[in-house]
């Protein structure tokens, strides 16, 4: 848990109901001072969970939100923390927040290869524009980049085709592409784990 960005979250909430600092603290039960509520803002100290549950429930979000942030803003940090630091940002517009990889200006062609793998990537975001994440979905992204990245950390070329090769074959029968079969699906999920 970042303290200064959950400290961010609760000065907005804050200014959103249009209190002092002061004015905020009292409203807990017991009440709070205003140096209490600053150190919350400032990201020096953190509320007692009964009291984020009040924030929480004050600011008309989750206490997961206080937290953490936004399913965006967690994912943008997945992102930078297994290695696209420099291609991915978030921006806020008045329509919410987004998801942006930055373009490369470079020509060579591994390199339009590759921005054209990240804009793909980009596109496959959308999701974030459309809703939040739930605990299922983040859980399963977690998932998966714990795997991709302990795969990349072993630099092991073998399981990393192995591993794209069963997402392309799971694509194409999600797309109707390719007909399922129980034999194959657990063959590819074998071939996976056994290079690990």
């Amino acid at each position: 848990m970042d303290k200064k960005l959950v400290g961010e979250r609760i000065k907005k909430i804050r200014q959103k109901l249009g209190e002092s600092q002061e004015e905020f603290g009292k409203r807990f039960n017991p009440p709070v001072s205003k140096a209490a509520v600053s150190r919350w803002e400032k990201g020096t100290a953190k509320p007692e969970d009964e009291r984020l549950k009040a924030i929480a429930k004050r600011g008309n979000v989750s206490v997961d939100y206080l937290i953490y942030g936004t399913s965006a803003e967690r994912f943008v940090k997945a992102l930078k923390e297994i290695g696209l630091q420099g291609k991915v940002e978030g921006y806020t517009n008045k329509e919410g927040r987004y998801i942006k990889i930055k373009g490369n200006d470079h020509h060579t062609e591994e390199e339009i290869r590759r921005n054209k793998l990240l804009n793909s990537f980009k596109d496959e975001m959308n999701i974030f524009k459309e809703s939040e994440l739930n605990n299922l979905d983040l859980s399963t992204i977690t998932l998966f980049y714990k795997l991709f990245n302990y795969i990349k950390l072993a630099n092991n070329d073998k399981a990393m085709g192995k591993l794209r090769d069963l997402f392309f074959y799971s694509n194409g029968i999600g797309d109707g592409m390719v007909n399922y079969e129980k034999d194959e699906s657990h063959e590819k999920i074998d071939d996976l784990l056994s290079s690990l």
